[in-house]
């Protein structure tokens, strides 16, 4: 019969495959992702972890345990990675449209050729229910009635085992279709994002390894998730790192440690430029001539390019408005702040509160209120440098930036030792950064699931 690796949400199967997973599906996980465990199994199949080590000849003595290996992660998780390849909700749901649409024409074409083929019409009426929100609804049905093809058939399925579903729900399940759950998609990881969407942040998207690695066909220290991610070549902007060029090494260093704190699913998702390593130079200016470089280039990868809110970047910004850049890249800038709309400043003409997004967005103006207050209570001002005449706008500076950027490195440090700290800490900056980051590719900012 062979061995077969099933895909599930939370104990649903959704897809299995014979022998070797699909390496599609699997970039969806991280190494971190991997679990090993001991597992007790109960006469009706219920698991229980152990808590046992795992021996290093991963064998166990007692008859009723088990190794389970394979890879799980959160709904929230696998949404965030999806939507930084793209896979995001509204591209989603146009492919899924766009899918429906193309079958019915290709179905009516068929029936001006064979108008006595009843079950076409039958998937005609199917098809014309089916929008995206109702798929979304019948699937999270299916998968609460656990219903699968085998046990919804009335006419093959023992009374006292038998599932009742709806017409679509049925319609859904059958085996037929190319697609899986009659979702129009060539690619899995569209259908997946749809799969989440329906199910919630709180499922847990899992591949069991248990037969393929008994079986032989992997090893217990296999890196299956990361070869996949290397091997998926062909599919290279959606499996590669988004580069993430910045004004500066200390955009760069605060981007990366919030990154690693608030949402570390995602570190491997972004390759941020090496200022260091690289001897680059920095600020508004360079970052428009590496743009412009990379464009030149044809640099494979997804590139986003990320500018201050400020007076300077959009100044520099302005130089690549007769370049014409490649779908695969963005230019964003840090995005408007709702205290700075109110913001204490110092001039020439003396003290005034303003609005200074847009004129003195550097990254320290995202590091948190509890970064910028000064012992006072008070915020550290924005003080008001060159005026540039293309713009006809000032360019604003936070003061004691070097004390600034110290308080923040710290604060890092501290969530990063004890991660209790995080949700009493002002990360609500680099939130909104990191946000826009996420969804730089589908035009908007994208809400990442805070877990």
């Amino acid at each position: 019969m062979g061995s077969y690796t099933d895909l599930m949400i939370d104990d649903y199967v959704i897809i299995s495959t014979r022998s070797i997973v699909d390496e599609t599906v699997m970039t969806v996980f991280r190494e971190a992702d991997k679990y090993i465990r001991v597992v007790r199994i109960d006469d009706d199949g219920t698991r229980h972890e152990t808590g046992k080590s795992v021996p290093t000849d991963f064998e166990v003595d007692e008859e009723d345990e088990q190794i389970d290996i394979g890879y799980a992660a959160p709904g929230w998780a696998v949404k965030d990675r999806l939507d930084v390849m793209g896979f995001t909700l509204d591209a989603t749901r146009d492919v899924y449209q766009r899918g429906i649409k193309a079958r019915l024409e290709r179905i009516r074409n068929w029936l001006t050729e064979f108008p006595d083929s009843v079950h076409w019409l039958q998937d005609i009426e199917f098809l014309q229910q089916l929008s995206f929100e109702k798929w979304l609804t019948e699937f999270a049905e299916l998968k609460r009635r656990r219903a699968y093809g085998y046990n919804t058939d009335p006419l093959h399925t023992p009374a006292k085992d038998h599932i009742s579903v709806s017409p679509i729900g049925a319609y859904l399940l059958g085996g037929e279709s190319e697609y899986l759950f009659r979702f129009p998609s060539v690619d899995p990881r569209f259908f997946l994002r749809a799969v989440i969407e329906a199910c919630g942040d709180n499922t847990v998207l899992s591949q069991d390894l248990n037969e393929v690695v008994s079986a032989g066909h992997y090893r217990y220290s296999d890196l299956v998730a990361s070869t996949a991610s290397t091997n998926a070549a062909e599919d290279l902007l959606a499996n590669t790192r988004v580069i993430i060029l910045t004004e500066g090494v200390t955009d760069r260093r605060a981007l990366e440690g919030a990154l690693g704190v608030l949402y570390p699913h995602l570190s491997e998702s972004f390759a941020f430029m090496d200022f260091e390593g690289a001897a680059v130079a920095g600020g508004a200016g360079p970052l428009v001539a590496t743009v412009k470089a990379f464009a030149g280039a044809g640099i494979a990868n997804r590139v986003i390019a990320l500018f201050d809110n400020d007076t300077a970047a959009r100044a520099a910004v302005r130089g690549l408005s007769r370049i014409k850049l490649p779908a695969s890249m963005v230019i964003a800038h840090y995005p408007p702040l709702d205290f700075a709309k109110n913001y204490p400043t110092l001039g020439p003409s003396g003290a005034a509160t303003m609005d200074v997004n847009g004129l003195a967005g550097s990254v320290e103006l995202y590091f948190g209120e509890d970064v910028l207050r000064q012992e006072s209570g008070l915020f550290v001002p924005v003080v008001w440098r060159s005026f540039d005449d293309a713009t006809s706008s000032y360019q604003g500076e936070l003061s004691s930036k070097a004390v600034l950027q110290a308080r923040f490195s710290q604060k890092v440090a501290a969530a990063s030792a004890d991660p209790s700290l995080i949700k009493t800490l002002d990360w609500s900056g680099m939130k909104l950064i990191i946000s826009r980051l996420v969804g730089a590719f589908s035009n908007r900012p994208t809400h990442i699931s805070d877990d």
